[in-house]
Protein backbone atom coordinates (compact mmCIF):
# COMPACT_ATOMS: atom_id res chain seq x y z
CA UNK A 1 0.00 0.00 0.00
CA UNK A 2 1.14 3.23 -0.82
CA UNK A 3 1.02 6.05 1.29
CA UNK A 4 1.39 9.67 1.56
CA UNK A 5 2.08 11.42 4.65
CA UNK A 6 2.40 15.24 5.08
CA UNK A 7 2.22 17.79 8.41
CA UNK A 8 1.49 21.04 8.46
CA UNK A 9 4.19 23.46 9.77
CA UNK A 10 2.30 26.77 11.42
CA UNK A 11 4.77 29.30 11.97
CA UNK A 12 3.67 32.80 13.59
CA UNK A 13 5.03 35.69 13.23
CA UNK A 14 4.56 39.77 13.54
CA UNK A 15 4.79 41.10 9.98
CA UNK A 16 5.75 44.20 9.09
CA UNK A 17 3.96 44.09 6.26
CA UNK A 18 0.32 44.29 7.95
CA UNK A 19 2.01 46.80 10.68
CA UNK A 20 3.20 43.52 12.69
CA UNK A 21 -0.18 42.28 13.11
CA UNK A 22 -0.21 38.39 14.65
CA UNK A 23 0.06 36.16 11.11
CA UNK A 24 0.69 32.18 10.94
CA UNK A 25 2.28 31.00 8.10
CA UNK A 26 2.18 27.45 7.34
CA UNK A 27 4.90 25.24 5.87
CA UNK A 28 4.50 21.50 4.85
CA UNK A 29 6.38 18.45 5.79
CA UNK A 30 6.19 15.37 2.72
CA UNK A 31 7.56 12.30 2.44
CA UNK A 32 8.39 10.72 -0.69
CA UNK A 33 6.06 7.63 -0.60
CA UNK A 34 8.80 5.51 -2.19
CA UNK A 35 11.95 6.31 -0.72
CA UNK A 36 10.77 7.94 2.38
CA UNK A 37 13.36 11.06 2.01
CA UNK A 38 11.36 14.42 2.83
CA UNK A 39 10.83 17.51 1.07
CA UNK A 40 9.08 20.78 2.24
CA UNK A 41 6.45 23.26 0.51
CA UNK A 42 7.55 26.91 2.09
CA UNK A 43 8.37 30.37 0.73
CA UNK A 44 5.13 30.30 -0.70
CA UNK A 45 4.86 33.41 -3.41
CA UNK A 46 8.39 34.10 -2.41
CA UNK A 47 9.95 32.61 -5.60
CA UNK A 48 9.18 32.83 -9.58
CA UNK A 49 9.99 31.57 -12.74
CA UNK A 50 13.03 34.44 -14.14
CA UNK A 51 12.83 34.39 -17.89
CA UNK A 52 16.22 35.39 -19.10
CA UNK A 53 16.74 36.65 -22.59
CA UNK A 54 19.46 34.25 -24.25
CA UNK A 55 19.56 35.92 -27.72
CA UNK A 56 22.89 37.38 -26.68
CA UNK A 57 24.16 34.28 -27.50
CA UNK A 58 22.32 33.84 -30.69
CA UNK A 59 24.98 35.46 -32.76
CA UNK A 60 27.65 34.29 -35.03
CA UNK A 61 30.19 35.46 -32.67
CA UNK A 62 29.29 32.91 -30.13
CA UNK A 63 28.38 29.44 -32.84
CA UNK A 64 32.18 30.72 -33.51
CA UNK A 65 33.24 29.68 -30.05
CA UNK A 66 31.03 27.03 -29.27
CA UNK A 67 32.65 23.41 -30.07
CA UNK A 68 28.72 22.03 -30.73
CA UNK A 69 28.46 23.92 -33.75
CA UNK A 70 28.66 22.49 -36.91
CA UNK A 71 31.55 24.59 -38.47
CA UNK A 72 33.50 23.39 -34.86
CA UNK A 73 32.34 19.92 -34.37
CA UNK A 74 34.61 17.59 -35.92
CA UNK A 75 37.97 19.87 -34.47
CA UNK A 76 36.92 20.78 -31.34
CA UNK A 77 35.04 18.00 -29.69
CA UNK A 78 37.15 14.53 -28.80
CA UNK A 79 35.69 11.13 -30.72
CA UNK A 80 35.57 7.24 -29.06
CA UNK A 81 38.80 5.32 -29.26
CA UNK A 82 37.82 3.12 -32.22
CA UNK A 83 37.82 -0.56 -29.83
CA UNK A 84 34.11 1.50 -28.62
CA UNK A 85 33.09 3.02 -31.59
CA UNK A 86 34.20 2.50 -34.99
CA UNK A 87 33.55 5.63 -36.89
CA UNK A 88 34.57 7.44 -33.12
CA UNK A 89 30.79 8.95 -32.79
CA UNK A 90 26.83 8.01 -34.15
CA UNK A 91 25.18 10.34 -36.24
CA UNK A 92 21.79 10.59 -36.50
CA UNK A 93 19.94 13.25 -38.26
CA UNK A 94 21.34 16.52 -36.96
CA UNK A 95 21.97 14.56 -33.70
CA UNK A 96 25.45 13.93 -32.95
CA UNK A 97 26.57 11.61 -30.16
CA UNK A 98 30.05 11.99 -28.90
CA UNK A 99 32.97 11.69 -26.01
CA UNK A 100 32.89 13.75 -22.79
CA UNK A 101 35.96 15.40 -22.57
CA UNK A 102 35.62 15.45 -19.11
CA UNK A 103 33.93 12.13 -18.57
CA UNK A 104 32.26 11.76 -15.10
CA UNK A 105 32.43 7.72 -15.64
CA UNK A 106 34.33 5.03 -17.87
CA UNK A 107 31.66 5.19 -20.65
CA UNK A 108 30.47 8.91 -20.83
CA UNK A 109 28.61 10.24 -23.82
CA UNK A 110 27.54 14.06 -25.01
CA UNK A 111 24.13 14.13 -27.26
CA UNK A 112 24.68 17.08 -28.78
CA UNK A 113 20.59 17.41 -30.30
CA UNK A 114 20.96 20.29 -33.13
CA UNK A 115 22.72 21.90 -35.28
CA UNK A 116 21.17 25.45 -34.28
CA UNK A 117 23.53 26.94 -30.84
CA UNK A 118 20.48 28.33 -29.12
CA UNK A 119 17.19 26.02 -29.52
CA UNK A 120 14.37 27.58 -27.38
CA UNK A 121 11.50 25.06 -26.03
CA UNK A 122 9.29 26.39 -29.02
CA UNK A 123 11.91 25.36 -31.22
CA UNK A 124 12.38 22.05 -30.15
CA UNK A 125 10.81 18.96 -32.19
CA UNK A 126 9.55 15.89 -32.02
CA UNK A 127 12.06 15.28 -34.47
CA UNK A 128 14.89 16.63 -32.76
CA UNK A 129 13.94 14.56 -29.44
CA UNK A 130 13.45 11.36 -31.35
CA UNK A 131 16.62 11.47 -32.87
CA UNK A 132 18.49 12.78 -29.65
CA UNK A 133 16.92 10.04 -27.25
CA UNK A 134 17.58 7.45 -29.94
CA UNK A 135 21.15 8.03 -30.87
CA UNK A 136 21.40 7.98 -27.27
CA UNK A 137 19.98 4.69 -26.68
CA UNK A 138 22.04 3.39 -29.58
CA UNK A 139 25.16 4.35 -28.18
CA UNK A 140 24.27 2.86 -24.37
CA UNK A 141 22.76 -0.28 -26.17
CA UNK A 142 26.53 -0.40 -28.04
CA UNK A 143 28.73 -0.18 -25.08
CA UNK A 144 26.42 -2.56 -23.43
CA UNK A 145 26.74 -5.14 -25.48
CA UNK A 146 30.37 -4.96 -25.17
CA UNK A 147 30.58 -4.53 -21.49
CA UNK A 148 28.49 -6.01 -18.44
CA UNK A 149 27.31 -2.44 -16.99
CA UNK A 150 23.68 -2.76 -15.22
CA UNK A 151 22.97 0.77 -15.25
CA UNK A 152 22.16 3.29 -17.92
CA UNK A 153 22.35 7.19 -17.05
CA UNK A 154 20.36 9.81 -19.39
CA UNK A 155 20.59 13.33 -18.13
CA UNK A 156 19.88 16.72 -19.65
CA UNK A 157 20.54 20.18 -18.34
CA UNK A 158 18.69 22.60 -20.12
CA UNK A 159 19.95 26.09 -20.07
CA UNK A 160 22.50 27.71 -17.85
CA UNK A 161 20.35 27.54 -14.31
CA UNK A 162 19.98 24.04 -14.73
CA UNK A 163 24.27 23.63 -15.08
CA UNK A 164 24.32 23.89 -18.32
CA UNK A 165 28.03 24.75 -19.30
CA UNK A 166 26.63 25.36 -22.62
CA UNK A 167 23.57 26.93 -24.41
CA UNK A 168 23.94 24.78 -27.18
CA UNK A 169 21.27 22.10 -26.36
CA UNK A 170 23.19 18.74 -25.17
CA UNK A 171 22.34 15.40 -23.08
CA UNK A 172 24.60 13.12 -21.01
CA UNK A 173 24.58 9.31 -21.03
CA UNK A 174 26.75 7.17 -19.24
CA UNK A 175 27.02 3.61 -18.36
CA UNK A 176 28.29 2.51 -14.74
CA UNK A 177 28.85 -0.48 -12.55
CA UNK A 178 27.11 2.96 -9.41
CA UNK A 179 24.25 4.73 -10.42
CA UNK A 180 23.91 7.23 -7.48
CA UNK A 181 22.08 7.65 -4.56
CA UNK A 182 18.64 8.78 -5.15
CA UNK A 183 18.91 5.80 -8.24
CA UNK A 184 19.75 3.17 -5.23
CA UNK A 185 17.23 4.83 -2.95
CA UNK A 186 14.61 4.11 -5.50
CA UNK A 187 15.67 0.87 -6.71
CA UNK A 188 16.11 -0.87 -2.94
CA UNK A 189 12.31 1.05 -2.17
CA UNK A 190 11.02 -0.66 -5.16
CA UNK A 191 12.75 -3.98 -4.48
CA UNK A 192 11.39 -4.21 -0.76
CA UNK A 193 7.62 -3.17 -2.34
CA UNK A 194 7.40 -5.76 -4.44
CA UNK A 195 8.60 -8.44 -1.56
CA UNK A 196 5.95 -7.44 0.33
CA UNK A 197 3.21 -6.32 -2.19
CA UNK A 198 3.82 -8.88 -4.69
CA UNK A 199 3.29 -6.33 -7.41
CA UNK A 200 4.81 -3.27 -8.95
CA UNK A 201 5.57 -0.22 -7.02
CA UNK A 202 5.53 2.07 -10.51
CA UNK A 203 2.22 0.46 -11.56
CA UNK A 204 0.34 0.22 -8.45
CA UNK A 205 1.69 4.88 -7.96
CA UNK A 206 0.04 5.00 -11.44
CA UNK A 207 -3.06 3.27 -10.80
CA UNK A 208 -3.72 5.34 -7.64
CA UNK A 209 -2.38 8.82 -8.22
CA UNK A 210 -4.97 8.16 -11.41
CA UNK A 211 -7.93 7.31 -8.81
CA UNK A 212 -7.13 9.90 -6.63
CA UNK A 213 -6.73 12.55 -9.39
CA UNK A 214 -5.29 15.31 -7.10
CA UNK A 215 -1.46 15.03 -8.72
CA UNK A 216 -2.43 12.68 -11.96
CA UNK A 217 -2.14 15.25 -14.77
CA UNK A 218 -2.83 12.34 -18.08
CA UNK A 219 -1.48 9.89 -19.92
CA UNK A 220 0.27 9.91 -23.64
CA UNK A 221 -0.04 6.66 -24.85
CA UNK A 222 1.78 4.60 -22.33
CA UNK A 223 3.49 7.36 -21.12
CA UNK A 224 1.49 8.53 -17.37
CA UNK A 225 2.14 11.79 -16.29
CA UNK A 226 2.27 13.09 -12.30
CA UNK A 227 3.09 15.88 -10.17
CA UNK A 228 5.78 14.58 -7.61
CA UNK A 229 3.89 14.43 -3.93
CA UNK A 230 7.21 15.27 -2.30
CA UNK A 231 9.33 17.41 -5.05
CA UNK A 232 12.51 17.65 -5.29
CA UNK A 233 13.01 21.08 -7.27
CA UNK A 234 12.07 24.66 -6.00
CA UNK A 235 9.18 25.04 -8.99
CA UNK A 236 8.02 21.34 -8.38
CA UNK A 237 8.62 18.12 -10.28
CA UNK A 238 7.10 16.22 -12.92
CA UNK A 239 7.24 12.19 -13.08
CA UNK A 240 6.46 10.61 -16.32
CA UNK A 241 5.99 6.67 -15.56
CA UNK A 242 6.03 4.13 -18.55
CA UNK A 243 4.74 0.87 -16.53
CA UNK A 244 5.45 -1.56 -19.15
CA UNK A 245 8.76 -0.49 -20.52
CA UNK A 246 12.21 -1.32 -17.66
CA UNK A 247 15.55 -1.30 -19.90
CA UNK A 248 17.18 0.75 -22.40
CA UNK A 249 16.42 -2.53 -24.87
CA UNK A 250 12.50 -1.65 -24.14
CA UNK A 251 12.38 2.26 -24.62
CA UNK A 252 11.73 1.97 -28.84
CA UNK A 253 9.31 3.22 -31.70
CA UNK A 254 6.01 3.75 -29.56
CA UNK A 255 6.83 3.82 -26.08
CA UNK A 256 9.68 6.73 -26.58
CA UNK A 257 6.94 7.89 -29.06
CA UNK A 258 4.39 8.56 -26.36
CA UNK A 259 6.95 9.96 -23.53
CA UNK A 260 8.08 12.76 -26.49
CA UNK A 261 4.37 13.54 -26.81
CA UNK A 262 4.21 14.15 -23.14
CA UNK A 263 7.38 15.87 -23.12
CA UNK A 264 5.96 18.91 -25.65
CA UNK A 265 2.67 19.22 -23.50
CA UNK A 266 4.92 19.86 -20.93
CA UNK A 267 7.22 22.22 -22.90
CA UNK A 268 4.23 24.30 -23.98
CA UNK A 269 2.99 24.56 -20.61
CA UNK A 270 6.44 25.41 -18.99
CA UNK A 271 6.56 28.43 -21.80
CA UNK A 272 3.58 30.06 -20.66
CA UNK A 273 4.66 30.05 -17.24
CA UNK A 274 7.96 31.55 -18.22
CA UNK A 275 10.41 28.60 -17.00
CA UNK A 276 12.98 28.54 -19.54
CA UNK A 277 15.64 25.75 -17.36
CA UNK A 278 15.27 22.24 -16.27
CA UNK A 279 17.00 19.17 -15.58
CA UNK A 280 15.77 15.60 -16.75
CA UNK A 281 16.95 12.64 -15.70
CA UNK A 282 15.62 8.64 -17.30
CA UNK A 283 15.85 5.89 -14.49
CA UNK A 284 15.77 2.65 -16.02
CA UNK A 285 15.96 -0.60 -14.79
CA UNK A 286 19.12 -2.93 -14.58
CA UNK A 287 20.24 -5.02 -17.58
CA UNK A 288 19.23 -8.34 -15.72
CA UNK A 289 16.82 -10.76 -15.64
CA UNK A 290 13.47 -10.65 -13.70
CA UNK A 291 13.78 -7.20 -12.52
CA UNK A 292 10.24 -6.18 -13.61
CA UNK A 293 9.61 -4.41 -10.19
CA UNK A 294 11.16 -0.96 -11.46
CA UNK A 295 9.50 1.11 -14.78
CA UNK A 296 11.56 3.22 -16.37
CA UNK A 297 10.69 6.96 -15.29
CA UNK A 298 11.69 10.45 -15.83
CA UNK A 299 12.01 13.24 -13.13
CA UNK A 300 11.45 16.54 -14.67
CA UNK A 301 12.50 19.70 -12.83
CA UNK A 302 12.12 22.94 -13.28
CA UNK A 303 14.96 25.39 -12.77
CA UNK A 304 15.60 29.07 -12.25
CA UNK A 305 17.88 32.12 -10.96
CA UNK A 306 15.54 34.26 -8.09
CA UNK A 307 15.96 37.37 -9.32
CA UNK A 308 17.85 38.31 -12.97
CA UNK A 309 20.45 41.26 -11.48
CA UNK A 310 22.60 39.13 -9.16
CA UNK A 311 21.17 35.66 -11.32
CA UNK A 312 21.67 33.78 -7.54
CA UNK A 313 20.75 29.90 -8.20
CA UNK A 314 17.86 28.34 -6.69
CA UNK A 315 19.88 26.32 -4.48
CA UNK A 316 21.21 27.36 -1.12
CA UNK A 317 22.17 25.61 2.22
CA UNK A 318 19.25 23.82 2.65
CA UNK A 319 19.13 21.79 -1.02
CA UNK A 320 22.85 21.63 -0.95
CA UNK A 321 23.90 21.41 2.91
CA UNK A 322 21.04 19.56 4.14
CA UNK A 323 20.03 17.41 1.06
CA UNK A 324 16.63 18.92 1.63
CA UNK A 325 14.46 19.58 -0.75
CA UNK A 326 11.90 22.63 -0.74
CA UNK A 327 9.28 23.74 -3.48
CA UNK A 328 7.33 26.61 -2.92
CA UNK A 329 4.14 25.55 -5.22
CA UNK A 330 1.58 22.73 -3.22
CA UNK A 331 2.10 19.71 -6.25
CA UNK A 332 -1.92 19.94 -6.54
CA UNK A 333 -2.29 23.24 -7.69
CA UNK A 334 0.35 22.26 -10.52
CA UNK A 335 -1.04 19.83 -11.40
CA UNK A 336 -4.48 21.66 -12.15
CA UNK A 337 -2.32 24.10 -14.21
CA UNK A 338 -0.69 21.97 -16.34
CA UNK A 339 -3.79 19.66 -17.24
CA UNK A 340 -5.48 21.69 -19.88
CA UNK A 341 -1.76 21.05 -21.97
CA UNK A 342 -2.32 17.52 -21.84
CA UNK A 343 -5.91 17.58 -23.32
CA UNK A 344 -4.76 20.12 -26.36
Amino acid sequence: MIEFIKWKKPSVIMDPRENFSRKTVDAELRYDPLTGESSRLSHFGMIRPQKEDLSAQDTPEASQRCPFCPANIDAMTPKFAPEILPEGYIQKGETRVIANIAPYDQYNAVVVMSHKHLLTLDLITRNILKDAFEAGLEFAQFVSEKEQLDYQLFGWNYMPPSGGGLVHPHQQVFLTEDPGNLYRRAYLGSQEFFRRNKHSYWEELCTVEEKKGERFIGRKGASHWLVSFAPLGVLGEYLAILPGVHTVRELADKPLHDFIEGLLCLFRYFEEKNISSFNLALFFAPLRQNERHFSLHARIIPRTVLNLQLKPPDTNVLQVAYQEPFSVYYPEELCEEVKPFFEK
